[in-house]
Protein backbone atom coordinates (compact mmCIF):
# COMPACT_ATOMS: atom_id res chain seq x y z
CA UNK A 1 0.00 0.00 0.00
CA UNK A 2 1.26 3.45 -0.91
CA UNK A 3 2.68 5.53 1.96
CA UNK A 4 0.71 8.54 0.67
CA UNK A 5 -2.50 6.86 1.87
CA UNK A 6 -1.39 6.75 5.51
CA UNK A 7 -2.41 10.33 6.43
CA UNK A 8 -5.84 9.78 4.88
CA UNK A 9 -6.22 6.49 6.78
CA UNK A 10 -5.30 8.22 10.06
CA UNK A 11 -7.75 11.07 9.41
CA UNK A 12 -10.62 8.73 8.48
CA UNK A 13 -10.12 6.58 11.57
CA UNK A 14 -9.98 9.60 13.88
CA UNK A 15 -13.08 11.15 12.30
CA UNK A 16 -15.13 7.95 12.49
CA UNK A 17 -14.19 7.05 16.08
CA UNK A 18 -14.89 10.61 17.24
CA UNK A 19 -18.27 10.62 15.47
CA UNK A 20 -19.25 7.26 17.01
CA UNK A 21 -18.20 8.42 20.49
CA UNK A 22 -20.31 11.57 20.15
CA UNK A 23 -23.34 9.68 18.81
CA UNK A 24 -23.21 7.21 21.69
CA UNK A 25 -22.78 9.76 24.50
CA UNK A 26 -24.89 12.84 23.60
CA UNK A 27 -26.48 14.77 25.22
CA UNK A 28 -23.62 13.98 27.62
CA UNK A 29 -25.43 14.52 30.90
CA UNK A 30 -23.06 13.21 33.56
CA UNK A 31 -24.46 11.66 36.74
CA UNK A 32 -21.57 9.87 38.42
CA UNK A 33 -23.22 9.40 41.82
CA UNK A 34 -23.16 5.95 43.37
CA UNK A 35 -26.97 5.80 43.44
CA UNK A 36 -27.23 6.75 39.76
CA UNK A 37 -24.64 4.19 38.65
CA UNK A 38 -26.31 1.48 40.75
CA UNK A 39 -29.73 2.31 39.30
CA UNK A 40 -28.48 2.24 35.71
CA UNK A 41 -26.60 -1.02 36.31
CA UNK A 42 -29.80 -2.54 37.68
CA UNK A 43 -31.62 -1.56 34.46
CA UNK A 44 -28.77 -2.60 32.16
CA UNK A 45 -29.36 -5.27 29.52
CA UNK A 46 -27.13 -8.08 30.77
CA UNK A 47 -28.91 -11.01 29.07
CA UNK A 48 -27.89 -11.59 25.43
CA UNK A 49 -30.67 -11.14 22.84
CA UNK A 50 -33.10 -9.74 25.46
CA UNK A 51 -33.78 -6.24 26.77
CA UNK A 52 -34.07 -5.16 30.40
CA UNK A 53 -37.76 -6.22 30.54
CA UNK A 54 -36.93 -9.73 29.35
CA UNK A 55 -38.38 -9.27 25.84
CA UNK A 56 -36.34 -10.05 22.75
CA UNK A 57 -34.46 -7.04 21.43
CA UNK A 58 -36.08 -5.07 18.64
CA UNK A 59 -34.98 -5.23 15.03
CA UNK A 60 -34.49 -1.45 14.83
CA UNK A 61 -31.98 -1.48 17.72
CA UNK A 62 -30.13 -4.41 16.19
CA UNK A 63 -29.92 -2.76 12.77
CA UNK A 64 -28.86 0.58 14.25
CA UNK A 65 -25.99 -0.91 16.26
CA UNK A 66 -24.82 -3.02 13.33
CA UNK A 67 -24.70 0.02 11.05
CA UNK A 68 -23.10 2.21 13.72
CA UNK A 69 -19.90 0.16 13.91
CA UNK A 70 -19.73 -0.78 10.24
CA UNK A 71 -17.59 2.31 9.42
CA UNK A 72 -15.50 1.70 12.56
CA UNK A 73 -14.50 -1.76 11.37
CA UNK A 74 -13.97 -0.46 7.84
CA UNK A 75 -11.70 2.43 8.82
CA UNK A 76 -9.89 0.57 11.60
CA UNK A 77 -8.99 -2.37 9.37
CA UNK A 78 -8.03 -0.01 6.55
CA UNK A 79 -5.78 1.89 8.94
CA UNK A 80 -4.11 -1.37 9.96
CA UNK A 81 -3.61 -2.30 6.31
CA UNK A 82 -2.04 1.10 5.61
CA UNK A 83 0.19 0.81 8.66
CA UNK A 84 1.35 -2.74 7.90
CA UNK A 85 1.43 -2.26 4.10
CA UNK A 86 -0.40 -5.57 3.84
CA UNK A 87 -3.84 -6.06 2.30
CA UNK A 88 -4.32 -9.60 3.66
CA UNK A 89 -3.85 -9.12 7.39
CA UNK A 90 -6.25 -10.90 9.75
CA UNK A 91 -9.50 -9.20 10.73
CA UNK A 92 -9.45 -10.71 14.24
CA UNK A 93 -7.41 -7.90 15.90
CA UNK A 94 -9.70 -5.36 14.24
CA UNK A 95 -12.84 -7.07 15.57
CA UNK A 96 -11.35 -7.44 19.06
CA UNK A 97 -10.30 -3.77 19.17
CA UNK A 98 -13.74 -2.63 17.97
CA UNK A 99 -15.42 -4.86 20.57
CA UNK A 100 -13.27 -3.39 23.35
CA UNK A 101 -14.07 0.11 22.09
CA UNK A 102 -17.79 -0.70 22.22
CA UNK A 103 -17.41 -2.23 25.70
CA UNK A 104 -15.64 0.90 26.92
CA UNK A 105 -18.48 3.06 25.57
CA UNK A 106 -21.08 0.91 27.35
CA UNK A 107 -19.26 1.19 30.69
CA UNK A 108 -18.89 4.95 30.16
CA UNK A 109 -22.66 5.16 29.60
CA UNK A 110 -23.12 4.05 33.21
CA UNK A 111 -22.03 7.60 34.10
CA UNK A 112 -24.61 9.24 31.81
CA UNK A 113 -28.16 9.85 32.99
CA UNK A 114 -29.76 9.57 29.53
CA UNK A 115 -28.00 6.38 28.43
CA UNK A 116 -28.18 2.72 29.39
CA UNK A 117 -25.66 -0.11 29.19
CA UNK A 118 -26.42 -3.16 27.06
CA UNK A 119 -24.51 -6.35 26.26
CA UNK A 120 -26.61 -6.52 23.10
CA UNK A 121 -25.07 -3.28 21.86
CA UNK A 122 -21.57 -4.74 22.31
CA UNK A 123 -22.54 -7.89 20.40
CA UNK A 124 -24.15 -6.00 17.53
CA UNK A 125 -21.36 -3.42 17.38
CA UNK A 126 -18.77 -6.20 17.16
CA UNK A 127 -20.69 -7.91 14.36
CA UNK A 128 -20.95 -4.58 12.54
CA UNK A 129 -17.19 -4.06 12.89
CA UNK A 130 -16.63 -7.56 11.47
CA UNK A 131 -18.71 -6.64 8.42
CA UNK A 132 -16.81 -3.38 8.03
CA UNK A 133 -13.44 -5.15 8.23
CA UNK A 134 -14.54 -7.64 5.58
CA UNK A 135 -15.58 -4.78 3.30
CA UNK A 136 -12.28 -2.99 3.95
CA UNK A 137 -10.28 -5.91 2.57
CA UNK A 138 -12.05 -5.47 -0.75
CA UNK A 139 -12.94 -1.80 -1.08
CA UNK A 140 -10.82 0.30 1.31
CA UNK A 141 -7.92 0.98 -1.03
CA UNK A 142 -10.10 1.99 -3.98
CA UNK A 143 -12.38 4.01 -1.69
CA UNK A 144 -9.57 6.07 -0.15
CA UNK A 145 -8.04 6.70 -3.56
CA UNK A 146 -11.41 7.91 -4.84
CA UNK A 147 -11.77 10.25 -1.83
CA UNK A 148 -8.29 11.69 -2.40
CA UNK A 149 -9.02 12.15 -6.10
CA UNK A 150 -12.23 14.03 -5.28
CA UNK A 151 -10.37 16.20 -2.77
CA UNK A 152 -7.72 17.08 -5.36
CA UNK A 153 -10.38 17.96 -7.91
CA UNK A 154 -12.36 20.02 -5.39
CA UNK A 155 -9.21 21.89 -4.45
CA UNK A 156 -9.35 23.27 -7.98
CA UNK A 157 -13.05 24.02 -7.50
CA UNK A 158 -13.33 26.15 -4.34
CA UNK A 159 -16.94 26.99 -5.13
CA UNK A 160 -17.88 23.34 -4.61
CA UNK A 161 -16.16 23.34 -1.22
CA UNK A 162 -18.10 26.46 -0.20
CA UNK A 163 -21.34 24.85 -1.36
CA UNK A 164 -20.55 21.65 0.54
CA UNK A 165 -19.66 23.65 3.65
CA UNK A 166 -22.96 25.53 3.53
CA UNK A 167 -24.96 22.32 3.13
CA UNK A 168 -23.14 20.52 5.95
CA UNK A 169 -23.47 23.55 8.25
CA UNK A 170 -27.21 23.71 7.61
CA UNK A 171 -27.56 20.03 8.54
CA UNK A 172 -25.31 20.34 11.60
CA UNK A 173 -27.17 23.18 13.29
CA UNK A 174 -30.50 21.55 12.45
CA UNK A 175 -29.74 18.24 14.18
CA UNK A 176 -27.08 19.14 16.79
CA UNK A 177 -26.19 17.56 19.19
CA UNK A 178 -26.70 14.43 17.04
CA UNK A 179 -28.81 12.39 19.46
CA UNK A 180 -30.21 9.83 17.02
CA UNK A 181 -32.26 6.66 17.42
CA UNK A 182 -33.83 4.07 15.13
CA UNK A 183 -36.70 3.32 17.53
CA UNK A 184 -39.96 3.12 15.62
CA UNK A 185 -41.89 5.03 18.29
CA UNK A 186 -39.50 8.00 17.96
CA UNK A 187 -39.76 7.91 14.16
CA UNK A 188 -43.54 7.86 14.42
CA UNK A 189 -43.55 10.70 16.97
CA UNK A 190 -41.36 12.90 14.75
CA UNK A 191 -43.48 12.08 11.71
CA UNK A 192 -46.62 13.13 13.59
CA UNK A 193 -44.89 16.37 14.57
CA UNK A 194 -44.07 17.06 10.92
CA UNK A 195 -47.70 16.45 9.85
CA UNK A 196 -48.87 18.67 12.73
CA UNK A 197 -46.65 21.49 11.43
CA UNK A 198 -48.31 21.06 8.03
CA UNK A 199 -51.79 21.39 9.55
CA UNK A 200 -50.57 24.34 11.64
CA UNK A 201 -49.75 26.49 8.58
CA UNK A 202 -53.24 28.12 8.36
CA UNK A 203 -52.85 29.25 12.01
CA UNK A 204 -49.64 31.21 11.44
CA UNK A 205 -51.49 34.49 10.93
CA UNK A 206 -53.16 34.04 14.32
CA UNK A 207 -49.96 33.48 16.33
CA UNK A 208 -46.35 34.66 16.26
CA UNK A 209 -45.09 31.30 17.50
CA UNK A 210 -44.11 28.30 15.38
CA UNK A 211 -45.78 24.90 15.60
CA UNK A 212 -43.56 23.72 18.48
CA UNK A 213 -44.25 26.98 20.40
CA UNK A 214 -40.49 27.57 20.82
CA UNK A 215 -39.70 30.14 18.10
CA UNK A 216 -41.13 33.20 16.44
CA UNK A 217 -42.08 31.91 13.01
CA UNK A 218 -41.27 35.16 11.09
CA UNK A 219 -37.68 34.94 12.38
CA UNK A 220 -37.52 31.25 11.55
CA UNK A 221 -38.81 31.92 8.04
CA UNK A 222 -36.42 34.85 7.56
CA UNK A 223 -33.37 32.87 8.68
CA UNK A 224 -34.10 29.89 6.45
CA UNK A 225 -35.14 32.08 3.51
CA UNK A 226 -31.91 34.10 3.59
CA UNK A 227 -29.88 30.92 3.93
CA UNK A 228 -31.69 29.56 0.88
CA UNK A 229 -30.77 32.73 -1.03
CA UNK A 230 -27.09 32.33 -0.10
CA UNK A 231 -27.05 28.61 -0.93
CA UNK A 232 -28.78 29.25 -4.24
CA UNK A 233 -26.40 32.09 -5.15
CA UNK A 234 -23.31 29.94 -4.55
CA UNK A 235 -24.97 27.12 -6.47
CA UNK A 236 -25.56 29.46 -9.41
CA UNK A 237 -21.89 30.47 -9.48
CA UNK A 238 -20.85 26.80 -9.39
CA UNK A 239 -23.22 26.11 -12.25
CA UNK A 240 -21.64 28.90 -14.28
CA UNK A 241 -18.04 27.95 -13.47
CA UNK A 242 -18.10 24.16 -13.53
CA UNK A 243 -21.00 22.76 -15.56
CA UNK A 244 -22.47 25.51 -17.80
CA UNK A 245 -23.50 23.08 -20.55
CA UNK A 246 -24.84 20.25 -18.40
CA UNK A 247 -28.23 18.95 -19.47
CA UNK A 248 -29.62 19.42 -15.93
CA UNK A 249 -28.06 22.87 -15.41
CA UNK A 250 -31.42 24.63 -15.36
CA UNK A 251 -32.94 22.16 -12.89
CA UNK A 252 -29.95 22.13 -10.53
CA UNK A 253 -31.57 24.61 -8.09
CA UNK A 254 -34.66 22.45 -7.62
CA UNK A 255 -32.64 19.24 -7.31
CA UNK A 256 -30.13 20.71 -4.84
CA UNK A 257 -32.83 22.22 -2.63
CA UNK A 258 -34.82 18.98 -2.72
CA UNK A 259 -31.87 16.78 -1.69
CA UNK A 260 -30.72 19.23 1.01
CA UNK A 261 -34.16 19.33 2.62
CA UNK A 262 -34.61 15.59 2.19
CA UNK A 263 -31.36 14.99 4.10
CA UNK A 264 -32.40 17.50 6.79
CA UNK A 265 -35.78 15.88 7.39
CA UNK A 266 -34.34 12.36 7.30
CA UNK A 267 -31.91 13.30 10.08
CA UNK A 268 -34.62 15.11 12.06
CA UNK A 269 -36.87 12.04 11.90
CA UNK A 270 -34.08 10.07 13.61
CA UNK A 271 -33.31 12.82 16.12
CA UNK A 272 -34.40 12.75 19.76
CA UNK A 273 -33.93 16.49 20.29
CA UNK A 274 -34.81 18.12 16.96
CA UNK A 275 -38.38 18.54 15.75
CA UNK A 276 -39.14 18.34 12.02
CA UNK A 277 -41.17 21.26 10.73
CA UNK A 278 -42.35 22.04 7.21
CA UNK A 279 -42.11 25.82 7.63
CA UNK A 280 -38.27 26.06 7.50
CA UNK A 281 -38.33 23.67 4.54
CA UNK A 282 -40.70 25.88 2.59
CA UNK A 283 -38.74 29.05 3.43
CA UNK A 284 -35.39 27.53 2.42
CA UNK A 285 -36.81 26.02 -0.78
CA UNK A 286 -38.38 29.35 -1.74
CA UNK A 287 -35.09 31.16 -1.06
CA UNK A 288 -33.14 28.76 -3.29
CA UNK A 289 -35.66 29.17 -6.12
CA UNK A 290 -35.80 32.97 -5.91
CA UNK A 291 -32.02 33.22 -5.84
CA UNK A 292 -32.02 31.72 -9.34
CA UNK A 293 -34.00 34.70 -10.62
CA UNK A 294 -32.15 37.29 -8.54
CA UNK A 295 -28.57 36.16 -9.20
CA UNK A 296 -28.86 34.76 -12.72
CA UNK A 297 -28.76 38.10 -14.54
CA UNK A 298 -25.61 39.29 -12.76
CA UNK A 299 -23.88 35.91 -12.79
CA UNK A 300 -24.42 35.05 -16.44
CA UNK A 301 -23.76 38.58 -17.67
CA UNK A 302 -20.13 38.07 -16.66
CA UNK A 303 -20.34 40.12 -13.45
CA UNK A 304 -19.08 37.71 -10.81
CA UNK A 305 -18.06 40.66 -8.63
CA UNK A 306 -21.65 41.92 -8.52
CA UNK A 307 -22.89 38.47 -7.58
CA UNK A 308 -20.30 38.19 -4.81
CA UNK A 309 -21.26 41.60 -3.41
CA UNK A 310 -24.91 40.58 -3.35
CA UNK A 311 -24.01 37.29 -1.68
CA UNK A 312 -21.93 39.18 0.91
CA UNK A 313 -24.88 41.45 1.69
CA UNK A 314 -27.20 38.48 2.26
CA UNK A 315 -24.58 36.71 4.37
CA UNK A 316 -24.13 39.73 6.65
CA UNK A 317 -27.94 39.90 7.05
CA UNK A 318 -28.00 36.19 7.84
CA UNK A 319 -25.14 36.58 10.34
CA UNK A 320 -26.86 39.42 12.19
CA UNK A 321 -30.21 37.62 12.22
CA UNK A 322 -28.69 34.46 13.70
CA UNK A 323 -26.91 36.32 16.49
CA UNK A 324 -29.43 39.04 17.34
CA UNK A 325 -32.74 37.19 17.07
CA UNK A 326 -34.56 36.40 20.33
CA UNK A 327 -33.70 32.74 20.67
CA UNK A 328 -34.99 29.67 22.47
CA UNK A 329 -34.38 30.53 26.16
CA UNK A 330 -37.06 33.25 26.15
CA UNK A 331 -39.63 31.19 24.25
CA UNK A 332 -39.08 28.00 26.23
CA UNK A 333 -40.37 29.86 29.30
CA UNK A 334 -37.47 28.51 31.34
CA UNK A 335 -35.70 31.56 32.81
CA UNK A 336 -32.04 30.74 33.32
CA UNK A 337 -31.09 33.81 35.37
CA UNK A 338 -32.58 35.33 38.53
CA UNK A 339 -35.11 38.08 38.11
CA UNK A 340 -33.47 41.47 37.93
CA UNK A 341 -29.96 40.11 37.39
CA UNK A 342 -27.47 42.29 35.56
CA UNK A 343 -25.69 41.73 32.28
CA UNK A 344 -22.63 40.05 33.81
CA UNK A 345 -24.73 37.63 35.84
CA UNK A 346 -26.75 36.82 32.74
CA UNK A 347 -23.62 36.21 30.68
CA UNK A 348 -22.00 33.89 33.19
CA UNK A 349 -25.28 32.08 33.85
CA UNK A 350 -25.15 30.88 30.24
CA UNK A 351 -22.10 28.77 31.15
CA UNK A 352 -23.73 26.95 34.06
CA UNK A 353 -24.20 23.18 33.61
CA UNK A 354 -27.97 23.40 34.17
CA UNK A 355 -28.15 25.69 31.14
CA UNK A 356 -25.65 23.88 28.91
CA UNK A 357 -27.18 20.44 29.57
CA UNK A 358 -30.81 21.37 29.00
CA UNK A 359 -32.83 18.41 27.66
CA UNK A 360 -33.79 20.25 24.46
CA UNK A 361 -30.06 20.82 23.66
CA UNK A 362 -30.76 24.33 22.34
CA UNK A 363 -27.61 25.92 23.88
CA UNK A 364 -25.43 23.41 22.04
CA UNK A 365 -27.37 24.04 18.84
CA UNK A 366 -26.91 27.80 19.24
CA UNK A 367 -23.18 27.27 19.83
CA UNK A 368 -22.89 25.20 16.64
CA UNK A 369 -24.82 27.76 14.62
CA UNK A 370 -22.82 30.77 15.85
CA UNK A 371 -19.52 28.94 15.37
CA UNK A 372 -20.33 27.83 11.83
CA UNK A 373 -21.59 31.20 10.60
CA UNK A 374 -18.36 32.83 11.84
CA UNK A 375 -16.03 30.52 9.88
CA UNK A 376 -16.50 32.14 6.40
CA UNK A 377 -16.04 35.65 7.80
CA UNK A 378 -12.85 34.60 9.59
CA UNK A 379 -11.59 32.90 6.42
CA UNK A 380 -11.99 36.10 4.39
CA UNK A 381 -10.45 38.16 7.22
CA UNK A 382 -7.41 35.84 7.33
CA UNK A 383 -6.99 36.14 3.56
CA UNK A 384 -6.75 39.92 3.86
CA UNK A 385 -4.09 39.63 6.59
CA UNK A 386 -2.17 37.03 4.56
CA UNK A 387 -1.87 39.50 1.68
CA UNK A 388 -0.29 41.92 4.15
CA UNK A 389 2.33 39.29 5.09
CA UNK A 390 1.00 38.81 8.62
CA UNK A 391 2.20 35.69 10.45
CA UNK A 392 -0.20 32.89 11.34
CA UNK A 393 0.06 33.70 15.07
CA UNK A 394 -0.81 37.34 14.37
CA UNK A 395 -3.74 36.34 12.17
CA UNK A 396 -5.02 33.90 14.77
CA UNK A 397 -4.66 36.24 17.73
CA UNK A 398 -6.19 39.29 16.06
CA UNK A 399 -9.02 37.24 14.54
CA UNK A 400 -10.00 35.60 17.81
CA UNK A 401 -9.84 38.90 19.72
CA UNK A 402 -11.93 40.70 17.10
CA UNK A 403 -14.48 37.88 17.12
CA UNK A 404 -14.69 38.08 20.91
CA UNK A 405 -15.16 41.85 20.78
CA UNK A 406 -17.84 41.51 18.10
CA UNK A 407 -19.59 38.86 20.18
CA UNK A 408 -19.61 41.06 23.28
CA UNK A 409 -20.94 44.00 21.25
CA UNK A 410 -23.76 41.87 19.88
CA UNK A 411 -24.62 40.61 23.37
CA UNK A 412 -24.78 44.21 24.61
CA UNK A 413 -27.21 44.98 21.79
CA UNK A 414 -29.30 41.92 22.69
CA UNK A 415 -29.45 42.90 26.36
CA UNK A 416 -29.97 46.67 26.17
CA UNK A 417 -31.58 47.24 22.76
CA UNK A 418 -33.60 44.10 22.06
CA UNK A 419 -34.26 43.20 25.72
CA UNK A 420 -33.29 39.62 24.85
CA UNK A 421 -31.14 37.16 26.75
CA UNK A 422 -27.37 37.60 26.42
CA UNK A 423 -25.05 34.59 26.35
CA UNK A 424 -21.32 34.27 26.88
CA UNK A 425 -21.57 30.90 25.15
CA UNK A 426 -22.25 32.72 21.88
CA UNK A 427 -19.11 34.84 22.35
CA UNK A 428 -17.01 31.70 22.81
CA UNK A 429 -18.70 30.18 19.75
CA UNK A 430 -17.69 33.15 17.61
CA UNK A 431 -14.12 32.95 18.90
CA UNK A 432 -14.01 29.22 18.13
CA UNK A 433 -15.41 29.85 14.65
CA UNK A 434 -12.79 32.55 14.05
CA UNK A 435 -9.98 30.19 15.06
CA UNK A 436 -11.35 27.47 12.77
CA UNK A 437 -11.74 29.86 9.83
CA UNK A 438 -8.19 31.20 10.18
CA UNK A 439 -6.77 27.67 10.46
CA UNK A 440 -8.73 26.61 7.37
CA UNK A 441 -7.30 29.57 5.45
CA UNK A 442 -3.76 28.51 6.43
CA UNK A 443 -4.51 24.91 5.42
CA UNK A 444 -6.01 26.08 2.12
CA UNK A 445 -3.01 28.25 1.30
CA UNK A 446 -0.69 25.32 2.03
CA UNK A 447 -2.65 22.96 -0.19
CA UNK A 448 -2.90 25.44 -3.04
CA UNK A 449 0.78 26.25 -2.73
CA UNK A 450 1.70 22.57 -2.93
Amino acid sequence: MNDSLRPAAHALLLLVTLAVFILTTVPFQMEASRQGITRRWHHAERTPFHNAEGRRMSGSDTLGNLLLFLPVGFCLHGWRMARRKNLTISVIPTVVAAGLFSLGIEFFQLLLSDRFTSINDVMNNTLGALGGAWLARRYYLSGVRAILAYMRSWRRRPGMLVLLGLGVSYLVWAVAPFHFTLRLERLWHNWLHWTHSLRYLPNLLESWLSADQREYWPLEVGENFIFGMIFGGVLLLCRKWYWPAHKLAKEVHILAAFFLLLARNALLLLSQTGRPDILPDLACFLGVLLSGFLFSRAAFAGSDAGTMRLLSFFYVCFFMLVLLRPDFPELARQPQTPTGSGLLAELFASLQPRYLLRPDAQPLRLFAKACLVMIPLAFVFAQQLTRRAQSFAARLGSGVLLAGGLGLLLQLMRHYVLQAEASLLTVFALMAGAAMGIWLEKWWQGKCGS
